[in-house]
């Protein structure tokens, strides 16, 4: 990236799991080491919050989750990827699971059945349309 730009950049770790040692790296690179410390000690304690309060609730009636990407949100990531992390951070049930792809690009169709979450379709749809 830099030799392409001329611009020298950090890609530093940005799974949530990690947000407490990435501040404290930044920190470290910039020189502001006790800022650092003092947002990934806030960071974490935020996170421990949530884990706190997210295992109180059993599996079973945590939200099922859909994250809709581009402009017709037919694409998703899958459990554990980078962008839907967040889903099962704060409690939620990814609902695409199991592909090997971090990113899935499926036809989906709205269904008002059940929790009213989008489901496979056999033929594609035209035109994405929330219910």
């Amino acid at each position: 990236m830099q030799s392409q730009t001329g611009i020298p950049y950090l890609l530093i770790d940005g799974r949530f799991n990690n947000t407490a040692t990435a501040l404290r790296l930044l920190g470290s690179i910039l020189g502001v080491d006790k800022r650092a410390e003092g947002l990934a000690a806030r960071a974490q304690a935020i996170l421990d919050g949530v884990d706190h309060v997210v295992a109180a609730v059993p599996e079973a009636r945590r939200p099922r989750v859909y994250l809709a990407h581009c402009n017709n949100g037919l694409e998703t990531g899958n459990r554990g990827s980078i962008n839907t992390e967040i889903i099962e951070r704060a409690g939620g049930r990814n609902v695409v699971d199991g592909a090997a792809r971090a990113v899935a690009s499926l036809p989906f169709r709205w269904s008002r059945f059940s929790s009213g979450i989008p489901t496979p379709s056999s033929r594609p749809t035209p035109a994405f349309r929330p219910p």
